[in-house]
């Protein structure tokens, strides 16, 4: 019944820019679609989804978070640019990220996730086993 809600629900708000993912899709097809969206919504309260939210910031897109999600509270205190969807999701804010906001939201990332503090890392794991 939820998922038909959501359908009827994105359906009736979004016309024929509401493209809802129902079934299993390749990774390459996955991405293809992510890379004609320009927002995201993940609006679980759990811990899910974080690979795919990365990728969203990535790309650019404007994310959309439940503000009880301890991935919306852990993106926020780093200083990312993502949005409380109860608060912040209406017709007025879907307009897209500005270059510097994408730019400012890659840079986090690369603090975080990049290569070389992931090497880093590493390496500091490593020696802790020596």
């Amino acid at each position: 019944e939820y998922k038909m809600a959501v359908l009827s629900d994105g359906r009736k708000r979004f016309r024929e820019n509401f493209q809802p993912i129902v079934e299993f899709l390749s990774r390459e097809e996955y991405n293809v679609r992510l890379l004609d969206c320009g927002y995201m919504i993940m609006n679980s309260k759990r811990q899910e989804a974080v690979g795919n939210i990365i990728l969203g910031l990535y790309l650019g897109m404007k994310v959309f978070l439940n503000p009880n999600s301890v991935v919306y509270e852990f993106l926020r205190s780093k200083e990312f640019i993502v949005f409380d969807f109860y608060s912040d999701f209406n017709e007025e804010t879907l307009v897209p990220l500005s270059d510097d906001e994408i730019f400012l939201n890659r840079q986090k990332l690369e603090e975080i996730w990049g290569a070389e503090v992931t090497l880093r890392k590493v390496e500091k794991i490593l020696k802790l086993d020596d």
